[in-house]
């Protein structure tokens, strides 16, 4: 009987990630699902950051912006795959934290532009 090897078992996994990846990204249909929801997480991941840098519950937050706690942590967990939140309501939970949404258009051709700031 082989012996399990943990390494051997990742090295494995890599690959068959990449060759997934290769696959995937090859599709552009695939490759716009996968870009948006990348840029869904990374808002997800900047706003949980901010309130929790301002030391604020999501129950506060929530107060603050007139709505459930509930709903705060869904906003929070975008990538979920719950819709995106409107304009409106960024533009909530940004004042309910003391920012401001800045919002700018990127050319494509810019490969090295982010998407979310931080």
């Amino acid at each position: 009987m082989a012996k399990f090897s943990l390494e051997k078992a990742r090295k494995s996994s890599k690959k068959v990630n990449a060759k997934i990846e290769k696959r995937v990204m090859s599709d552009p249909e695939s490759r716009a699902l996968y870009e948006r929801k990348k840029r869904e997480i990374e808002l997800a991941l900047l706003m949980r950051k901010k309130r929790e840098k301002a030391n604020i519950s999501q129950e506060e937050i929530a107060q603050r912006m007139h709505t459930t706690r509930t709903a705060i942590s869904r906003l929070e967990s975008l990538g979920s795959g719950r819709h995106s939140p409107s304009i409106d309501t960024l533009f909530k939970y940004a004042q309910a934290l003391g920012y401001k949404v800045n919002i700018s258009f990127t050319s494509k051709k810019d490969k090295d532009h982010k998407h979310v700031d931080e």
